[in-house]
């Protein structure tokens, strides 16, 4: 059998065609298969990567929007961006917005996806975002053209302003997506997850409070004056200690030779310290009262007059020598001497 020329032509532009239809089909089946995955999401969201972004928003327009979160495993756990916590919020808002379009008539409408970028892998995209720093949100409306390879001009309106978790709640996540794409959101009050009953349990836990502190007000053990001087001096010994300050500054137990490597107990510098001398100190303040203590109260109930004198001795020399010690260590370590006005 002879094929001429032009039948044989025929058949190669057919098979071009069908290779590129096969083509276009997988592209579909792989952004359909994304719309999926992020309609079945726990999470709200989906990662994706250069690629995969690429197949999403390039092209004249899509039938949906894309709403783009920036991360970075790096900077996740930074308590300044809170990434954890604005994802989470993210999440909130798309999961309740795909709630809200199940209870319509029309069903999910696959009209919007939320991607999660992370910057290790996808530094490309964010180059073509203009994704400066973090945190980062921004939502490509359906109708807008993004051309292959080129970069991605976002106006203002359509990338949240960079601002404290606080201002990224989900209430101001929801109205920023409804304002940039033109989405119906849902009720503002699903997302923020607050219970029907939570008026009830705010009443029940009251009551609670209530009726425990009542009791305890008329126990025997928050009578026991024992209890109230323990107390007293775990207050006392905490804040001499400099406790809160370690906290806030979250300052280390020991300090490090930087010379040697060997573990510090004091710093000598008047401009920072470690956990260690403030409790060391706070314990050496706490051990003098409690001698001074011990000097007016106990000393007088000795019947003895020579025991009585042995204790008075002791405790005078044991308080004169910590005297000494504590008024050191703070001329050493501060270059300050006690002043005495009399």
């Amino acid at each position: 059998m002879v094929c001429s020329r032009r039948t044989g032509l025929f058949w190669l532009i057919s098979l071009v065609i069908c290779l590129l239809v096969s083509r276009l089909n997988a592209l579909d089946d792989k952004v359909a298969g994304m719309l999926r995955d992020f309609r079945d999401s726990k999470e709200g969201y989906i990662t994706v990567k250069n690629d995969e972004f690429n197949l999403l928003v390039d092209g004249a327009s899509r039938p949906y929007h894309v709403c783009v979160f920036a991360d970075s495993l790096q900077h996740r756990n930074s308590p300044k961006l809170e990434l954890v916590k604005r994802l989470k919020y993210l999440g909130t808002v798309s999961k309740s917005t795909l709630a809200h379009q199940r209870s319509t008539d029309e069903g999910v409408l696959d009209n919007f996806i939320i991607v999660r970028l992370a910057l290790e892998d996808s530094r490309a995209t964010f180059g073509r975002l203009g994704a400066l720093g973090l945190p980062y949100f921004s939502c490509i409306p359906a109708n807008m053209e993004v051309v292959p390879g080129k970069n991605i001009e976002l106006p203002s309106r359509l990338s949240m302003a960079p601002a404290p978790v606080e201002d990224w709640n989900p209430e101001q996540v929801a109205k920023f997506i409804s304002a940039a794409t033109g989405l119906d959101m849902g009720e503002a009050s699903q997302f923020g997850g607050r219970s029907p009953f939570l008026p009830l349990f705010a009443l029940f836990f009251l009551g609670s409070v209530g009726v425990v502190g009542y009791k305890l007000a008329n126990s025997r053990l928050i009578h026991y004056m024992p209890l109230y001087i323990c107390g007293s001096l775990m207050v006392y010994w905490f804040s001499v200690s400099g406790g809160m300050f370690n906290i806030i500054r979250q300052t280390p137990f020991v300090g490090i030779d930087r010379r040697t490597g060997q573990p510090v107990v004091f710093v000598g510098s008047n401009s920072s310290q470690v956990g260690a001398e403030g409790f060391i100190m706070g314990s050496s303040v706490v051990a003098f009262g409690m001698l001074l203590a011990h000097f007016i109260y106990l000393v007088p109930t000795m019947s003895d007059p020579a025991q009585r004198r042995k204790t008075c001795y002791g405790i005078m020399a044991m308080g004169w020598a910590l005297f000494l010690w504590i008024s050191g260590t703070h001329a050493w370590k501060l270059g300050f001497r006690p002043s005495f006005y009399f």
